[in-house]
């Protein structure tokens, strides 16, 4: 939205296009929040996280301790994301590639797709996760599961993931060999760290994780 980049399904029309920029600007429309925004198309549209998915719509427990804390570990990478056929799955399939070859000296790439449980042991022992999109623009909710979990997702900038812009997450602008070094490893260790391991620091993350803080976003926004 407003383009309809999800490779699975055909782009907007131009007609269809130019209706949902007039209806951004309706002056009876106080604010538009937009899952999978794929353009900064108007003020008064901002993205929306997708935020978790929970099977059968119950959530799952999250601890309130992550062990061991995030300064405690290297600077290691996890690659670990699903990959199935079709376009929309390139992205994975290019990082993928990257993590067994030109960064493979400080990532491991698992072997086989995770559960979700195992996905979030995972996460706990290595300080980032590489979260890349697949069709849609927003990793979530791979993103939050990694924040949960200690870790600072890294994702691909897009008009979604400025959502995430009050988060500890490491932005890369294209999912290319230069994006992830260890030199930005450092880098993105000493800027994002501190926001786990300070006091209140992870009460906080887990509260930007939650349906209320966005809910009180919208709210506000409306007011």
């Amino acid at each position: 939205m407003p383009n309809q980049t999800d490779r699975r399904w055909p782009k907007f029309s131009d007609e269809l296009r130019a209706a949902l920029h007039k209806l951004s600007e309706h002056p009876k429309l106080l604010h538009w929040f937009a899952e999978n925004l794929d353009e900064a198309f108007s003020e008064k549209v901002s993205p929306l996280p997708l935020g978790f998915v929970f099977p059968d719509s119950k959530p799952t427990a999250i601890s309130a301790k992550i062990k061991p804390p995030t300064w405690a570990r290297p600077n290691s990478v996890l690659c670990a994301h699903r990959i199935r056929e079709g376009a929309q799955w390139q992205a994975r399939r290019d990082v993928q590639a990257l993590a067994s070859g030109a960064w493979r000296t400080f990532t491991h790439v698992a072997d086989k797709e995770m559960p979700l449980k195992a996905f979030q042991e995972a996460c706990r022992t290595h300080k980032f996760v590489l979260c890349v999109e697949g069709g849609g623009l927003d990793p979530c909710p791979k993103v939050f599961d990694a924040l949960l979990n200690g870790a600072i997702p890294i994702v691909r900038a897009s008009a979604a993931s400025r959502a995430l812009a009050e988060l500890p997450v490491a932005f890369v602008e294209s999912w290319s060999e230069d994006a992830v070094t260890p030199d930005l490893l450092d880098d993105w260790s000493a800027e994002f760290t501190p926001k786990f391991d300070a006091p209140g620091g992870y009460d906080a993350i887990q509260k930007k994780t939650s349906l209320d803080h966005w809910w009180g976003k919208i709210l506000r926004q409306c007011m």
